[in-house]
Formats: structure tokens, sequence, C-alpha cells
């Protein structure tokens, strides 16, 4: 194998088969980069993948092998994303404290990314916004960053109306963001509801109604990812937006299409690193197509797909004036 066919075939394997605790060398979501330590043990970790992947799906070797010269998935350089952190956000002392303990905990690699939240941030103040609802809160630090936001603008415009609603499955995981909201003297700006959001979104529009909230975030389960954006969409105000985390998915949507409905069935396999790779390419698809809708989905007015973090994409919903009698 060259060594070219064989980095092909590394970074392939890494877009399935590593979890989310192996991944911790994307810095794309922590302000410092990992160590050379740190850099070595991922390589090994990928080294060991490779050599067992292909024994446990020997069934879809011709696909991998087409598939493998196919996705080129290249990584901000981290000394670059470390700067770029450094030189456009200024946390506040809670939120670099939570981000800290965060980078520590398992599944870190899924907390929000600080130049994300802070661009979604700069977008609130520009639209003066009331009114946030989360989808997805994890360990809670785009909320607090959301949060904070809207404090300072009530403080800059006197008034005590904003809202970050936060919807999540779980309690458990934001824990940790709960107390740090409370350093910050922000929790009582943030309405933390807890169950599944499908059913939460559906709550939230009986009780608010339609064409009520400023920005939409949505970073939560993948395979319920259009669900979610149709009912922001009906939430959303005219002009309002609708952002979509995880849109690049770590590369994975360049993957064909045909690679990934092969794998998709493997989702209940019993071998783990298997059964991983299906549920990585559902989650995949399942981008895919929101992708695919967003771009073309006529009650947007503008769309901008941005690959900072893990890709974000930014929609704002048409005004009323733009809508077609």
């Amino acid at each position: 194998m060259t060594p070219t066919l064989l980095l092909s075939t590394l970074k392939f394997v890494t877009l399935f088969a590593m979890s989310s605790s192996q991944r911790n060398s994307d810095s794309s979501k922590n302000i410092t980069p990992p160590s050379i330590a740190d850099t070595q043990k991922h390589q090994s970790l990928i080294k060991t993948m490779f050599d067992d992947l292909p024994q446990k799906v020997s069934d879809l070797a011709p696909i991998l092998n087409e598939a493998k010269l196919e996705v080129q998935a290249e990584t901000v350089p981290m000394k670059i994303q470390s700067y770029v952190n450094s030189h456009g956000f200024k946390p506040t002392k809670e939120e670099k404290e939570l981000q800290e303990i965060v980078d520590t905990m398992p599944y870190g690699i899924m907390a929000g990314s600080p130049e994300e939240a802070n661009l979604l941030c700069l977008l609130l103040e520009m639209m003066n916004a009331k009114m946030v609802v989360e989808v997805g809160v994890f360990r809670g630090l785009s909320t607090l960053t959301f949060a904070l936001c809207l404090a300072g603008m009530n403080k800059k415009y006197g008034e005590a109306t904003r809202k970050v609603i936060g919807l999540d499955v779980s309690e458990e995981y934001a824990q940790v963001g709960i107390q740090k909201w409370k350093e910050a003297a922000v929790d009582h700006l943030i309405d933390f509801r807890v169950g599944d959001a499908n059913d939460s979104l559906v709550k939230l529009l009986e009780e608010y109604g339609e064409n009520t909230i400023d920005l939409c975030f949505i970073d939560a389960d993948k395979v319920s990812y259009d669900n979610y954006y149709e009912q922001c969409l009906k939430l959303v105000k005219p002009g309002g937006l609708i952002v979509v985390d995880n849109t690049i998915w770590a590369g994975r949507v360049v993957i064909p299409d045909s690679v990934l409905e092969a794998l998709a069935p493997k989702a209940d396999a019993a071998d783990e690193t298997v059964a991983r790779a299906g549920l990585k390419a559902l989650d995949t698809l399942a981008i895919k197509r929101l992708n695919e809708k967003m771009y073309s989905d006529d009650r947007i007015e503008r769309v901008s797909f941005l690959t900072i973090a893990d890709g974000v994409t930014i929609c704002r919903k048409k005004p009323e004036q733009c809508k077609e009698n």
C-alpha cells in the first residue's frame, strides 16, 4: 500500500470508527491544541482501528476500497484554530472556567465551539433578539454564552424581557453548566426544559405560537434534524434565523450515499465498531438530506453554510413581504 493510499484509508476509517471521546484532538472545539503525546496517542488509535476494521466489515470491502480513495477530510491546523479563538473571543470568567471543565469531561468534544457561539451572539445583538431556542443543551456552554449576550442587551436597553429556552433529553450532562449559569447570575434568563425535543418543540408552538422566536439553534440528535428544522421554521419570526450545527460532520458529508446506505443497516450489529459505523452513517445521511433541503427551501431567503467548527449553517426565514401570494 502506497503512503498516499494509506493516508486516505486512515482518514476514512477515522471518520467512521472513532468515537467522540477518541476524537479529542479535533481542536475546532478546544481553545488550546492537544499535546504531542495526545497526537501520538490519536495516531496509534487510528492505526489500531485500521488494522481491525477490514476484518469486521469484510462484506463491505469493495465499497470501502472505492470510498477511501474519494474521501479527503482535512482539519484546520490546530495552531491556527487556537490563534483564531484567542483573538476573536473574549470569554467571561464563568465561560472560561466552564470551557476548561468541559474539556476534561467525557464527550467534551461535543460541546459548542467558542467561535461559533461568539458569531451567533454577534447576530443576536444585530437583531436585538428577545427569544432564543436552543435544541440540545448538553453541558450548557453555548447556553451560557447566549444568556450572557441577552443579559448584556437587557442592561443596554433597560429591559428584562429576553430569554433562552434550552431543550435537552437529559439534565445529567447539564449539571456543570447549570452551576456556572448561577455563578454568572444569568440562570433567571434560562428556561431549561428536559424531555424529547420533538415533543418540547410542539409544546413551545402551543405556548408561544408561530412566528415568535428570533433564533433557533439546533445541535442535538442528528436523525431528528429534519423534524427539528420544520418545527423551528414555524417558531421563528419572518426574518429570524435557524442555525444548524455539525453540518460538515467531521467531513463525513463528502462520503458517497452508496457507502452510507451500505453501512447504515449495520447500526444494529453485535460488534461495537461495526454498529458505531452504522450509526454514524445514519446520522450522516440525515445531515446530508437536511443540507440539501435547506439549500433549496423556498421558505428560506438566504442560506450561509460556514466551515467554522464542525460546520454551521445559518438560514434566514423569508420575511413576510418576500413571500409569494
